[in-house]
């Protein structure tokens, strides 16, 4: 497929805007069943909402693969909530996929707060067959069979993860007869791997502003960098552009570069809710480990735990519970607790 890509950064496309006749369209829709009041309906910032005015605009140009690029902290579930929104009072039936099972109950629960009840296609959920609108995870659709739901739109979460899964691309080929409107979110729009683009599955790209735009807009923190001593990398090699995990862990995961990372968080952010990355799981245990000896409630988080378990203890850092979280691999898509 020979593709383009159109970038919109911060221009102004629509005159007169297509979000005014679509709410037109939506006041004479009388079949709408909301599970809240629009009053509780989440209001979209002005960059959410410019993106929302340029995916409609490509949409009534037919453009049916569509990518929306936007950083962490963005709000893209929010946006695509929003859009789900609007289409659902058309009578769209739409199917939004996530990349992991973790990742559907925070994804239900921000839909749900736009007053739209969903069926959900993951292990763990019944089906609602009735339902016009599907959450379903990557790794369930590849292993499950839904030719119950024909979706109009397909909105794809964690898109340079989800759509190179070979299985989930064999269900997406099975919508393209049906006209079906592809709309990928990312905020990394690229594959490690020089045979694969993401422009040979979307042909039109929407930016949102970038991470320095949104800092200046007050949407999002500024970073501020420290080290702590010890931890000595020269000679650690390299994959692919990547530490190697083990001799990483040799430089990281010893008494004293554990202990240092404690006395500097003591003294630069004491009592802050705080999400520590470690290199691998072990690490992960003996951060936790040496805050909880130093008196300050910490866990540790892991791919291979349980979702109900991970969720049990991001409730409580969510809660104040415990300050301090260290993860290996858990936290890489999707984590959402705005209090950090």
């Amino acid at each position: 497929m020979t593709s383009s890509v159109i970038s919109i950064t911060k221009t102004k496309l629509l005159q007169p805007s297509l979000l005014q006749q679509h709410t037109q369209m939506e006041d004479k829709q009388l079949s709408l069943n909301l599970i809240i009041a629009p009053s509780q309906i989440p209001q979209l910032r002005d960059y959410q909402l410019q993106v929302i005015d340029d995916l409609y605009q490509f949409i009534k140009h037919n453009h049916r693969r569509i990518l929306i690029v936007a950083p962490t902290g963005a709000g893209k579930t929010v946006i695509a909530a929003h859009f789900i929104q609007r289409e659902f009072k058309i009578g769209k039936t739409i199917l939004f996929i996530v990349h992991r099972d973790v990742l559907i109950k925070q994804t239900l629960k921000k839909i749900n707060d736009f007053g739209i009840e969903c069926g959900v296609i993951a292990g763990g959920y019944k089906e609602n067959h009735n339902a016009p609108v599907q959450i379903a995870s990557a790794q369930t659709l590849s292993r499950r069979k839904i030719n119950w739901f024909t979706p109009n739109i397909v909105l794809i979460d964690e898109a340079h993860q989800t759509t190179w899964n070979k299985l989930v691309q064999r269900q997406l080929e099975n919508y393209e007869s049906n006209n079906t409107t592809f709309i990928g979110l990312t905020a990394t729009p690229w594959r490690l791997s020089k045979r694969e683009a993401m422009s040979d599955l979307f042909d039109t790209l929407i930016a949102a502003p970038t991470p320095g735009e949104l800092i200046l807009k007050g949407y999002l923190a500024p970073p501020i960098y420290y080290s702590v001593d010890g931890a000595d990398l020269k000679g650690v090699r390299t994959s692919a552009g990547e530490f190697n995990n083990s001799d990483l862990e040799v430089r990281c995961n010893v008494p004293e570069v554990v202990s240092s990372i404690v006395s500097e968080w003591k003294r630069l952010a004491d009592g802050r809710l705080t999400i520590a990355f470690a290199v691998n799981v072990a690490h992960a245990k003996a951060i936790a480990t040496a805050f909880n000896q130093a008196g300050i409630k910490a866990a540790s988080v892991d791919g291979t735990m349980p979702t109900k378990m991970r969720e049990v203890i991001y409730s409580q850092l969510e809660s104040g519970l415990i300050k301090v979280l260290a993860s290996c691999e858990a936290l890489g898509e999707g984590f959402d607790i705005p209090a950090i």
